[in-house]
């Protein structure tokens, strides 16, 4: 951020603020450079709270237990927590695993034929939602800071792919305070996911 240039009175100089003659009072000169001081520094506080987690909210509530969920189960958590929920649609050769944090993120795994719910292995899709103030301004911040290009995808949205992270595609849509990622081991169905416009809320 901007360092605060040093103020002056307007009958000297130095430091310190000059006082009004006879008043004891500061200028009111003085009094709107410090208001712009401090906020200045508010806003300084915020932006960095919000963008130093890359894009990402910052707790890291651990999961409440997993479980099976249907398409109608589904649809009713998306009903109940106020905002949509984004998967990759109806797949009825995979089981929906369900599991959501303490700080609101929902995330939907696809688990294939053989695989248990709550098999702690990175191996299978996996969509998240996550709650992010600013969402889509925070995705391009992130964009701007890694020099990674942006992709524009269906409904106005904006996606990312972080080349640290090639697995996982990263999306945010104007008026939303949502995130959306999309992981899968292969880094190319993860980016074919997302440009193809299979992503879409629970409905």
């Amino acid at each position: 951020m901007e360092n605060p240039g040093a103020a002056t009175g307007e009958h000297g100089s130095g430091p310190r603020a000059k006082m009004r003659a006879g008043t004891g009072r500061p200028s009111t000169r003085a009094l709107v450079v410090a208001g712009a001081i401090v906020l200045a520094a508010a806003v300084a506080i915020v932006l960095w709270l919000v963008l130093r987690g890359g894009g990402q909210t910052v707790s890291r509530s651990r999961p409440l237990p997993a479980g099976a969920a249907s398409a109608q189960r589904l649809n009713a958590i998306a009903r109940s927590i106020g905002h949509p929920v984004y998967w990759i649609g109806p797949q009825p050769r995979f089981v929906y695993e369900l599991s959501r944090t303490k700080d609101g993120r929902v995330y939907i795994r696809y688990l294939p034929h053989g695989a248990m719910v709550g098999d702690t292995r990175p191996h299978f899709l996996t969509v998240g939602t996550y709650p992010q103030p600013h969402a889509l301004a925070v995705l391009k911040a992130r964009a701007a800071r890694s020099g990674s290009p942006t992709v524009k995808i269906a409904d106005g949205g904006v996606a990312l792919v972080d080349p640290t992270h090639p697995t996982s595609v990263y999306i945010a849509y104007p008026s939303l305070d949502l995130q959306v990622e999309v992981f899968d081991p292969s880094p190319r169905r993860a980016r074919q996911l997302v440009t193809s416009g299979q992503i879409a809320p629970v409905r």
